[in-house]
């Protein structure tokens, strides 16, 4: 974490839980100003994008935020990706969204926790319903 986004970030945050998505994601933004490679700032904007339906952007942020990553926490931000292109109607593009990781999950079955890789194998059932 660089030194001086901690107050954006939990700014960010804050604001995000009151609905603010606006505020928030000029906080995030301010956040990224100051340190390029937080993944967590990232993950914040496209979060607050997506509620302003600002989907495309919205899917680069978390694609950005997964780049950055270092935790188990850039699986919910593919499985966030994937849940956008499914509101945008983009249900192909949900589905490769969800299968990399998957396809990757059977050659290192410790790369993804189990709570996660379930999620996935459930929304593509879900997705490839007739």
């Amino acid at each position: 974490m660089c030194s001086s986004d901690l107050g954006h970030k939990i700014r960010g945050l804050l604001q995000q839980k009151s609905g603010a998505h606006s505020l928030a994601v000029d906080s995030f933004k301010k956040v990224i100003s100051l340190c390029k490679n937080d993944g967590a700032a990232y993950a914040g904007l496209g979060v607050s994008l997506l509620f302003l339906k600002r989907y495309e952007e919205a899917i680069q942020m978390l694609k950005k935020s997964i780049t950055y990553s270092r935790h188990n926490d850039i699986w919910y931000q593919v499985l966030n990706m994937a849940l956008m292109y499914e509101e945008m109607g983009r249900n192909e593009d949900a589905l490769d969204t969800l299968s990399w990781p998957l396809d990757l999950a059977d050659r290192h079955p410790f790369i993804i926790p189990n709570q996660i890789k379930v999620k996935f194998e459930e929304k593509i059932f879900e997705l490839d319903k007739p």
